[in-house]
């Protein structure tokens, strides 16, 4: 077995980031890569197939150009079949998503077939974003921390992104609400692949995600070395793709809140 690079390339309404992941992946069976979400806001809905490669080819990671796309929430029958904006991105334009709902996710590649399901979970609200500092052995070091009310309801599970000066950070972090079930969250986020400064304008975007989702992003976080994240065991990230794909099909909320740092 070789060590192979992922190109996890996630466009937001901001900026776009690249996330590079190393998966353990045969030589003789370049993997699809399929990354879908769907989300409760008009600019943050799309597609991205890619392929994987030999770790010798890092930061070269083929687009595929060629797929066939649609994305149908079964809920109301609508469907949208997607076009091509750029090579191996395919945005979603004719739906937004809706708590509650249930979409299917559909992608054809020569005779291959590959698909998904996802529910879009309630809306959480994201009430506030500060900051707080950490004293540490070389030196201190500023953390966003976001808090909320944790729906009295269990099985809940959130996603944090942070923006530093509009560029999204590489960090997954995510959180379950096995110990803080029906409570006030003040959640640090603790990212290791930003240095927050004086005079940042940091946002903070908190996803309601389904368990799926959060167990993929989790298995991305240990592979990161990011271990103070629950769950699943450092191997590779399980997604919800059928067919043999890697990657993750997601519809999930999104509520955003900014801090500037003085």
């Amino acid at each position: 077995m070789l060590r192979y690079s992922i190109l996890l390339g996630l466009l937001t309404s901001l900026t776009s980031c690249v996330d590079v992941i190393q998966l353990d992946l045969n030589r003789s069976n370049p993997a699809v890569v399929i990354e879908g979400r769907i989300t409760d806001r008009d600019s943050m809905n799309e597609v991205r197939i890619t392929q994987s490669v030999d770790f010798d080819y890092a930061n070269e990671f083929p687009p595929i150009t060629n797929a066939q796309v649609v994305v149908r929430d079964l809920t109301t029958g609508l469907a949208d079949t997607l076009t091509q904006s750029f090579p191996g991105v395919y945005p979603i334009t004719k739906l937004t998503g809706v708590p509650g709902h249930r979409y299917q996710l559909t992608v054809i590649i020569g005779e291959k077939s590959y698909s998904a399901l996802a529910t879009m979970p309630s809306r959480v609200e994201l009430d506030q974003v500060s900051y707080t500092t950490d004293n540490r052995l070389n030196g201190t070091s500023i953390r966003t921390v976001a808090t909320y009310w944790d729906p009295a309801t269990p099985g809940n599970y959130y996603r944090f992104v942070n923006y530093q000066n509009g560029l999204a950070s590489r960090t997954f972090f995510v959180r379950s609400d096995a110990f803080t079930n029906g409570n006030r969250v003040v959640q640090t986020i603790r990212d290791e692949n930003i240095t927050i400064q004086a005079g940042d304008t940091m946002i903070v975007d908190m996803q309601c995600i389904e368990k799926a989702v959060f167990e993929y992003f989790n298995g991305l976080a240990q592979l990161q070395g990011d271990n103070i994240n629950q769950g699943v065991s450092p191997t590779n990230p399980p997604g919800n793709i059928s067919g043999g794909a890697l990657g993750y099909f997601s519809a999930h909320t999104v509520s955003r809140r900014t801090v500037v740092i003085p």
